[in-house]
């Protein structure tokens, strides 16, 4: 995307209420990252990017860090966002999709998003299509940051905490045999 484009996105993007843009990336465990700018950054966010550490492709699922002879707190990738994923959510807040990039701007091996175009890529040369997705995971707690659900021990992705909700549950049990687990189809 141009500088142009890139401002003429920007500024599609304030005028439909955004205060602040979140670009977000899912690292090598599956957890959400990101890094969240005002709404006056955004093109450099887009351009540019924010600083991220080399830690961040080795972040464990615990948060713990993988320090490996090659990989640690030294050095500095860049997430920029792609303003064509961009959404404006209730209360002005953004969200976009990121990709990850070194110093140079270039897309780092640690970009985990480009690690999915390169195998699609890959795939589509040898005549397959391939259908990705991300599965968003979470973990609901109550008012005081009690995990629900908890009663038997972790739920292991089970749908126990969401029972444990009544207005999940009425509407689950209203909407049995119709729910749809919405996926993306596409390498982006």
């Amino acid at each position: 995307m141009d500088e142009a484009a890139r401002r003429d996105r920007a500024d599609t993007l304030r005028q439909a209420g955004l205060r602040t843009l979140t670009g977000v990336i899912s690292d090598t465990g599956g957890v959400l990252r990101s890094k969240t700018v005002p709404s006056a950054r955004i093109e450099s966010f887009a351009r540019s990017g924010m600083g991220a550490s080399l830690t961040w492709p080795v972040f464990c699922v615990d948060n713990a860090v993988a320090m490996t002879p090659t990989l640690g707190v030294v050095g500095d990738l860049r997430l920029a966002v792609d303003l064509d994923t961009a959404v404006v959510l209730p209360g002005g807040f953004g969200w976009a999709v990121a990709d990850v990039l070194d110093q140079d701007g270039d897309r780092s091996p640690y970009c985990w998003r480009d690690v999915v175009r390169r195998q699609v890529t890959g795939l589509a040369e040898l005549g397959i299509e391939a259908m990705v997705g991300h599965e968003m995971e979470f973990t609901l707690t109550d008012t005081a940051g009690h995990l629900l659900g908890t009663e038997h021990g972790w739920t292991c992705y089970g749908a126990a905490p969401y029972f444990q909700l009544s207005r999940i549950r009425s509407r689950g049990l209203r909407g049995a045999g119709r729910c749809r687990h919405p996926t993306r189809t596409d390498p982006q």
